[in-house]
């Protein structure tokens, strides 16, 4: 069955009433038009697809493709061989996110451990090999944890990252790691603490940084999987290292993250439950 849809893709006037703006970029068109491509009701589209909706060529497509997939505003199927918009979108329009439905239900949770622990909360979505965020409850500290929305951290070197891929299937966590090996040129070490931590996720339903994406802070995350709404996210705490301690995060600040995900309605993994 076609999913083929009415769509034309929002041109500049420049070109019909004033002649081509020197100042145009046509690449940069192109790419929102793809974008602009999917639907509310389309979870993915294949190439074929994006060229009927867009009337760009198969390998202008396939380029721009590519392009926003190693960008992280696209994820690629290889599967099914279709495109997804990524969450790296957030990112752009983080200073505009004001309704995402999972913010305002974690919203006062984020901020009643917040104000409890004194440290940092953050909900995290992953863009490419990054983790933005999406929502942020600072702690009560002194010294507080300078990120807003839209900030990014690696996913390679944090727990919120190492969150977020130990919720992913075998097949999408290797296609990650790939994807870091070779944008971050991953160490056998750093292949090997990711999978420890995937490991103590399993085991605890949280992972902890013990000041290893910056020394003078620790951090500990919980993946969030929402099944049928969008892919998981991670929800984290971090601190000084003097607020929040290695039994600080494992009997409190830790588990409370998995009560809050619960809460929201996130699954638990089998090990955690």
């Amino acid at each position: 069955m076609s999913r083929r849809r009415d769509f034309t893709a929002t041109r500049s006037k420049a070109d019909d009433e004033n002649g081509r703006d020197p100042q145009y970029v046509v690449a940069v068109e192109r790419g929102f038009d793809i974008l602009r491509s999917f639907g509310a009701d389309d979870l993915d589209l294949s190439n074929a697809e994006i060229v009927e909706r867009t009337g760009l060529t198969k390998p202008t497509v396939s380029r721009l493709c590519n392009t926003l997939t190693r960008l992280g505003y696209l994820s690629y199927e290889e599967r099914t061989g279709t495109y997804r918009l990524a969450s790296g979108l957030i990112a752009l329009a983080a200073p505009l996110l004001t309704s995402l439905s999972i913010r305002d239900r974690a919203r006062p949770l984020m901020r009643a451990l917040a104000e409890d622990s004194g440290a940092s909360v953050a909900l995290a979505a992953p863009a490419g090999t990054m983790m933005t965020y999406v929502e942020h409850a600072p702690g009560s500290s002194a010294l507080q944890l300078k990120f807003a929305l839209g900030s990014q951290v690696p996913m390679a070197t944090t727990a919120m990252g190492w969150a977020y891929l130990s919720a992913l299937d075998d097949e999408a966590y290797e296609r990650t790691l790939q994807a870091i090996r070779v944008e971050m040129q991953a160490s056998p070490a750093m292949e090997r603490r990711i999978a420890e931590a995937r490991e103590d996720v399993r085991r605890y339903g949280f992972c902890l940084s013990l000041g290893e994406f910056r020394k003078e802070i620790n951090g500990v995350a919980t993946p969030l999987c929402f099944h049928g709404e969008h892919g998981p996210l991670a929800l984290t705490s971090g601190a000084p290292t003097f607020l929040l301690d290695e039994r600080r995060m494992r009997t409190v600040v830790g588990p409370r993250l998995v009560e809050i995900a619960r809460a929201l309605g996130a699954s638990v993994l089998d090990a955690a439950a």
